[in-house]
């Protein structure tokens, strides 16, 4: 072997462009294809997209309305479980009346400062699908951040939501 030949052969400038090139695009690439969990709300009737955010197992929203026969003020708390399901975890509302639950274990069962919740188990949604009604005013609260569905869909309507596992590329269009 002659002593002034290099051990491994020296890259070329214009080579090392195209090999950081190369890495860089394919980082980017992998970035773009990889998949995350999106909440997403839609308008079941137009299908268009009323809200979508990244989404994580523990993460929990919440829909408040006004119940249409006792005109009281009701609160569903749900999690999103470790299958990245919708759990329903408890319903809040002041009092018994018509159209709210009534039949449940005491266990489940608690009063907390004159309202009365009720706690839901081993229950597992791949959709949530919420009536809008302008009477009932129906809101969700998602991360700090309130949306007025009974604005955004027309009475009526059905507000969808869910959790899609998709690539982040896709995910951005939905922001």
């Amino acid at each position: 072997m002659n002593a002034k030949q290099p051990l491994m052969p020296s890259i070329k400038p214009h080579s090392k462009k195209k090999y950081l090139l190369f890495l860089i695009l394919f980082a980017l690439s992998a970035v773009m294809f990889f998949p995350v969990h999106v909440f997403i709300v839609m308008d079941e009737k137009t299908g268009s997209r009323i809200h979508s955010g990244l989404v994580s197992q523990g993460d929990v929203f919440e829909i408040h309305y006004t119940h249409s026969v006792e005109h009281m003020a009701v609160t569903g708390i749900f999690l999103i479980n470790d299958h990245y399901k919708i759990a329903p975890l408890e319903t809040i509302f002041p009092s018994y009346g018509a159209g709210m639950p009534f039949m449940v274990k005491k266990k489940n069962l608690t009063y907390e400062k004159g309202g009365m919740r009720v706690r839901h188990h081993d229950v597992e949604l791949t959709e949530l699908r919420v009536f809008i009604s302008h009477i009932t005013r129906q809101r969700l609260i998602f991360k700090e951040v309130q949306i007025d569905l009974f604005q955004k869909i027309e009475d009526g309507g059905i507000a969808v939501i869910n959790i899609r596992y998709i690539p982040f590329l896709l995910a951005l269009l939905y922001w």
